[in-house]
């Protein structure tokens, strides 16, 4: 890596595009955005099944438990892992009980804030900030997350189940070509979703000092890049997995378990890589190097 680099360096040494995939590529190895990712992982693992038994025990006493959008929400898993989640997610909602809903409450959401807890330490990784909150302040903040993410989940499934009927209602009035705008709608309305919870993750997250100021818009380019770069690889990881991995047969009834931990492992590594993207994007922005600096090597 570092040859090509130092040969694209002798032609394109000091253009904007090339300083920013060289900081990059400085700052993925800097920071052991790899290593960082495993840890990740092992975090959102611990975090993600009372996350989904206690989103999914909400769900189940509304209108939005529908099973294509239900489906749809596991669309981006590969294989296996699919049916696997499917299977969980139907036995949440036949079996679930209010019992589960109160008593499990506060345990299912201190669990999963464990793992936005982990991002939250990545992306101060990212950005060059030591972590200067106590643990208190920082344990509040994750469980903040943790709520707001659920809201936000909430909110876009109540999109999705809801847009579909005022577009039937628009499209008997109007005479709209509703199949159409409805499959445009259902893969943007949850992009849209994705990109603001990570944007927000990114801009909140971070142990802000008093001379740095991370805005809004300075947290959206490595929004958009995760999201876009998550759904490339789910697919591109996806398709691989359905027609050239052998994950079932070498792994049995496990396949399912190791396929989700390979696609978890690399939804990490693309968590921190859009805080690294904007990190690099901050260090270049800033001509006197208030905020983030450049790498130098």
């Amino acid at each position: 890596m570092e040859k090509i680099i130092d040969k694209l360096r002798d032609k394109h040494e000091g253009k904007k595009w090339f300083v920013f995939i060289e900081q990059l590529i400085y700052r993925f190895e800097d920071d052991g955005v790899t290593e960082i990712g495993a840890q990740l992982t092992y975090y959102l693992i611990l975090a993600i099944f009372p996350f989904i038994i206690f989103f999914l025990s909400i769900l189940q006493f509304t209108s939005l438990a529908d099973a294509d959008i239900l489906q749809s929400l596991l669309s981006p898993l590969p294989g296996d892992s699919k049916k696997m989640f499917y299977d969980l997610i139907n036995n949440i909602i036949k079996d679930g009980t209010i019992g589960l809903l109160s008593f499990g409450a506060i345990g299912s959401i201190w669990a999963s804030s464990n793992g936005v807890m982990a991002i939250i330490k990545a992306v101060n990784r990212a950005y060059d900030l030591e972590e200067s909150r106590p643990y208190i302040k920082l344990k509040a903040l994750s469980i903040i997350f943790t709520i707001g993410l659920f809201g936000i989940l909430i909110a876009a499934f109540t999109v999705l189940v809801f847009g579909e009927v005022i577009l039937n209602v628009l499209v008997e009035s109007y005479k709209l070509p509703g199949i159409a705008i409805w499959k445009i709608l259902k893969i943007l309305i949850p992009f849209i979703f994705v990109v603001l919870s990570i944007t927000l993750l990114y801009k909140f997250s971070p142990s802000i000092k008093d001379e740095i100021n991370i805005k809004f818009s300075e947290s959206i380019p490595g929004a958009l890049f995760a999201s876009i770069f998550w759904i490339v690889l789910s697919i591109g990881f996806s398709f691989y997995v359905n027609n050239f991995g052998n994950y079932s047969k070498t792994y049995g009834s496990l396949g399912g378990v190791i396929i989700f931990l390979i696609w978890l492992y690399m939804s990490s590594i693309v968590i921190v890589l859009g805080a690294e993207v904007n990190a690099t994007l901050l260090s270049m922005k800033d001509s006197k190097n208030k905020r983030i600096k450049m790498i130098k090597k």
